[in-house]
């Protein structure tokens, strides 16, 4: 009893924080202190703003977090069980993925023919060159386990400024 209380305050969570997310949107893909959310959150704000004025109103927000919750409810039973949890969360997963290589695939496919050669992959040669001297901090054209590690722990410190606002060591 205890695991399905859990797990359906969980559900109402993921499901509530995508609409809830949403409410600090300026318009312009930012949000508290114009932190930019990106292309995610501007899709989820257009979905919801169904009469496309740019704002939300409160019955916006709750008709989304209903037809999200519905979307997931595939036995319409009026609730949601964790298998369906799992399998709804794949299906967005799998949209985002199949929406990011299209993406990906308009910009690297130089011949357009729907596939990536190695050749395809390695046409960006000025953004490689930028991240092995970046990499190199030495200059020595080579990089040392320890240049990749610092790189690594800067990288983990900025990833953690953006989600969280902050680094570890302020």
């Amino acid at each position: 009893m205890k695991r399905i209380i859990l797990l359906t305050s969980a559900i109402a969570v993921a499901l509530t924080t995508t609409s809830g997310i949403a409410v600090a949107h300026d318009g312009e893909g930012k949000g508290p202190k114009g932190k930019h959310h990106g292309p995610r959150f501007e899709m989820l704000f257009d979905e919801a703003d169904t009469n496309g004025d740019g704002m939300l109103s409160r019955e916006e927000l709750d008709a989304h977090a209903k037809a999200r919750f519905d979307k997931m409810d595939t036995d319409g039973d009026g609730f949601i069980s964790a298998e369906e949890f799992v399998a709804g969360r794949e299906a967005e997963h799998k949209e985002r993925m199949n929406k990011r290589a299209e993406r990906m695939f308009e910009r690297m496919d130089t011949d357009k023919d729907g596939k990536l050669s190695f050749e395809d992959m390695q046409a960006r040669s000025d953004r490689k060159d930028k991240m092995f001297e970046m990499l190199d901090t030495d200059g020595d054209g080579l990089i040392s386990k320890e240049e990749a590690a610092k790189a690594r722990e800067m990288r983990k410190a900025e990833w953690k400024k953006k989600r969280h606002g902050k680094a570890d060591d302020q």
